[in-house]
Order: C-alpha cells, then structure tokens, then sequence
C-alpha cells in the first residue's frame, strides 16, 4: 500500500488553484489503483501508458494538474485484450468494459479500486480516506488502415453505431421528438445491418450488443495494414490525431507524485498532437467536467435552492472522511487510562469505555451497563440512534465502530465500539492499548419500547425469533439456491419489506428484524426490552421507569 504523509492530504494552492483536502484523498486513491494496475501489467508483460491529462499532468507538472481529479492511461489493443483475460485473477480490483458491463455504453474501459460509496473507517483506511467510488479510465490503441477509402468506412461504421445507441430508447413513443429520435435509430440500425451484413440477436438490440459492435469496428485493422496508431474515437469525431504506430513501443517512466509511472519515450510529439505545440502552458485554473467529479455523490445538489445542504453534507464528508484520515496518519492522541494494570484486555476494554463515555457527557446520552463483567451497555433507542450518528465526527481516530447500518458485513442487532488495529505498529499497542495486541470492543444494545399489548408483543417476539433462526442458516455467499430466493420472498412478503440480494443477505434480515424490534417507539407505553436479548435465557421485559 502506498504510503503517504499527512500534510499530503492538507488543501493546498498549486499553481493558483486551490486545491481541497478531499480533492487530495481523491488522488491518493487513484494512485493507489494505478500502483497495483501497474503491478499487474509488470507481472504479465503488458504495455500501458498514461494518457491525457494524467500524460500532461506527468510532464508539465510531475504530478496531477492541479484542476485536475481524475487519472488516465491507455493500452495497445493487444495488451487490453490480454487484460480482460487476466483481470478476473486481481480481484482487488474491478474491471468494466464492453464485454462486461452492460450499461458502460460508449466509453473507455475503467478499472476501479472501490466502485461503492462508504463511509467505514477500514475502507477509508484503504481508500486513504476517500469515500466515493474511485478509478482510472483505459484508452485502446488502435491501428488505423493505411487506405483512405477504408478508414473513412470504418469510422463512419463506427460514427453509425455510436448514433444507434445514443438513439437507443422505448418503444412506447408518443412525443413527436421521441419518435423522431426513435426513427433516427431505426434508420442508422438498417444502416448497419445492410452495411456489414448481419443480424442482431433482437430485431431491436440493446444498447449492449451496439456497444460490443462500436468496440469490435476499432479492432478491424492490424499492424500489417497500417502506418499509424490513434484513439479511434477521437478520429471518429474528426480530430487530427495520428501518431506513428511505434508510439508505444518505447515506454520511460517519469515521476509523479509520489511514484513513478510510464509514459512515452517521444511524449512530446503525443501531447502536441492532443493539445498543440504550446501544451507546457497552463490554459486552465478553473478546474472542469463538473470538478470535482464527486460532487455528485454528496446528498443535495449544487444549484441555488440546495447550496446551503450541499455546503453543510460536504463539511460533514470531509469531517468524517479528509480530517479522519489525516488524525489517523498522525496518530498523536495519547493514553487516557493512566494505571493499566496487569491486564492488558482489561485496560483496552477501559480505554474502549473511556472513549464512550466522553461522547456521551459531551451530548447529555444516557447509557446503562447490563453486563460489567462482559462490558456490555445499553441506549434507549433514540440516544443510540443519535450516537451512532455522532461516531462518525466524534470517535478519536484510534477506535473503530460496527453496526448493522454502516456496515454490510454486520450481522449483530447490538453495535460494537472497537480499539482499531488497522495499520498500528506494535509500539503503538503498547502506548495506546497498554500492549494489548487484540481487537476488543464494548457492545451496546438498543432498547425498545414494548407494546402494552401482550398478544401483539408475543407476535413480535415469535417473529424476531424466527428470523434469528433464518439468519444462522443463511448462505453468506452468492449465488443463492432457488430455495433460498423462494424463502426470502416469503419474508418479504410476509412483512412487507424488500431484501436487497446484492447486499450482505444475513445483514439485510438483522435490518428487517431491527425494523419490528423498534416499531413501537411509542413513549406512552409502560414497557420496554432489550431487543438484542430476545431468544437469549436473560430476556425480559422491564418498566420504563426502570432506565429513568
């Protein structure tokens, strides 16, 4: 993993341009997906170099332009298709491309480290503390046909086919625009079949088989009938960019931040061809294509009406993501339990507790201690709802937390706060942890207001625990038996909810069942419980003045 100091991820003025911190964690991440794609490509010989912005970014800057907040890279089509072969053996990371992804549409092949949005700390530890989705887009390199006559047929196949799948909509048109649009496809579509003889495998195929076609037409020319190399795609849309086909025959590496990536060798013919003869000369501080990019990501929009929310989620992102992850790196937070005592478990447990109760004195939330011995705690469902919400900013960056909302792999009705072990040198163990090596962690259950209704309370009870029992047989692991699937749509039929199949399935039935566990959050009840408690010998129902 690389590493990084912490005053990398400080917002800075580069050039002018200022540059935000969670710009930085942005760049750190897509170095690191660039460092293990290079690893990669090392290990079975494939050629790749980086390309746009990222190529200029490279030489004009030895680093990222600072407007800039994505990386490029291309690849001769020959060492691309070899990728896609090999990729599915890296599963660190993912892989879209033509053949695939289906809704890639008409656009270069991606590789990504995270493709999901996350707020866990060990992802953003991973991430280096960049939240969103994060990846590099991949140009092929193509040969381009020697005749004339060729090159103008190919790249008004390809010009059609692109058409196609921009036209590619319903069939149930009623507007005059959208059957206009719907006519235009239809035209281009016979256009295509007439002009390379064959048949699609509907009479209107998706946006997919067009998409396969677009990328087949680039590969149509080899070495032996050409003279040139070229990003098809921009020839398509009529830019003047040849290269000679040795081009990529000849890689350098050059710096690049904090690592050193290839480019190549007559890099200066290649940005002159993309961006003219005067390429060394910034032509734009104002950052562009809608920078940064995951600004789409944050809940609200960017427009007049939502600026306040918007501004407001960002401060909080980057409290709980940029600012985290430069505490963690610092790791400056000292011991707060002073006598350890002999038992190194047992003082961790106390830093653990320490930890909690600071949070909850600073924002008047009452917890109980259950179990003293197994350090076990409790929360009215509302203050542990709030407490959740509070982990994110407030919990020092040593210590971790679990629930069942802010992770998928959770499968615990009680959430866990955790001493964290993520990247801690042993020194640190033994300064923070009192030498204690393990991962240990308090437990707190939510409790729940009870239905003054026995029979209602009973059904409830039955339920939870049907559910438990469902939960210990579910399959962790895609994909799920015919008898699973029918199962699941008998408990969401049942209980009028949806289970998510492309999440953690024994994490989305703790949620169902956490669902009816709170569905009586009336005060005016005189009983509540310990839900977590339910199936267990120690379950029972309590007054409500006995948590006052």
């Amino acid at each position: 993993m690389l590493k990084f100091d912490s005053n990398f991820f400080e917002g800075e003025t580069r050039e002018g341009f200022f540059v935000e911190p969670l710009v930085k964690n942005a760049w750190a991440a897509q170095l690191e997906t660039l460092e293990i794609f290079d690893e990669i490509c090392k290990e079975n010989n494939l050629i790749y170099a980086a390309d746009w912005g990222t190529l200029l970014g490279a030489i004009r800057h030895k680093g990222f332009i600072p407007w800039d907040d994505d990386m490029d890279a291309c690849m001769p089509r020959a060492d691309m298709m070899k990728f896609f072969e090999i990729i599915d053996e890296y599963p660190i990371l993912k892989c879209e491309n033509p053949y695939n992804t289906p809704d890639i549409g008409i656009h270069a092949t991606r590789i990504m480290l995270s493709d999901t949005t996350s707020f866990e700390r060990t992802k953003l530890k991973e991430n280096h503390g960049f939240p969103f989705p994060v990846g590099i887009d991949i140009f092929p390199i193509d040969y381009v046909p020697r005749d004339e006559e060729q090159e103008r047929e190919q790249l008004d196949l390809m010009l059609k086919t692109n058409y196609a799948v921009n036209f590619l909509i319903l069939e149930n048109m009623h507007d005059e625009k959208e059957q206009a649009y719907h006519k235009a496809y239809l035209d281009k579509l016979k256009e295509l079949k007439e002009a390379l003889d064959i048949d699609f495998s509907e009479e209107y195929p998706k946006a997919h088989e067009l998409t396969i076609l677009y990328d087949e037409l680039q590969q149509a020319y080899g070495e032996s009938e050409s003279d040139y190399v070229s990003e098809l795609p921009c020839l398509m849309l009529g830019q003047d960019y040849y290269l000679p086909k040795d081009t990529y025959e000849n890689i350098i590496r050059v710096p690049f931040e904090n690592i050193d990536i290839p480019v190549p060798a007559d890099y200066d013919r290649v940005l002159r061809v993309k961006y003219g003869e005067d390429y060394m000369t910034p032509q734009n501080i104002s950052g562009g294509h809608d920078y940064p990019y995951f600004n789409r990501y944050i809940l609200g929009d960017e427009d007049d009406n939502n600026r306040g929310l918007f501004e407001e989620n960002k401060r909080n992102i980057i409290k709980i993501t940029s600012d985290y992850y430069r505490n963690f790196l610092r790791q400056k937070a000292k011991p707060q339990i002073i006598n350890a005592g002999e038992n190194s478990i047992e003082a961790a447990l106390e830093e653990v507790l320490f930890e909690i109760d600071r949070i909850c004195k600073n924002h008047k939330i009452q917890y109980w201690v259950i179990d003293k011995e197994n350090y076990s705690l409790a929360m009215k469902r509302p203050e542990l709802m709030k407490f959740q919400s509070l982990l994110q900013i407030e919990l020092d960056s040593w210590f971790d937390y679990r629930s069942i909302y802010t992770h998928r792999d959770h499968a615990d009705l009680r959430m866990y706060v955790l001493t964290d072990g993520y990247m801690v040198d042993p020194k640190d163990y033994e300064t923070r942890f009192h030498g204690c090596q393990e991962i240990v962690g308090i437990d707190i259950a939510p409790i729940d207001m009870v239905n003054d209704d026995d029979s209602v309370e009973a059904l409830k009870v039955n339920i939870i625990t049907r559910l438990q029992d469902t939960i210990e047989a579910l399959p962790t692991e895609r994909p799920y038996s015919n008898e699973v699937l029918k199962m699941i749509a008998q408990w969401e039929d049942l209980l009028d909810m949806e289970i998510d199949l492309e999440g953690n399935l024994q994490n989305e039935f703790v949620k169902m069942l956490d669902s009816i566990a709170m569905s009586d959050a009336d005060e005016s009840f005189s009983r509540c419980r310990i839900s977590s408690d339910i199936g267990r010998d120690n379950y029972q129902l309590y007054t409500k003045e006995h948590f006052d």
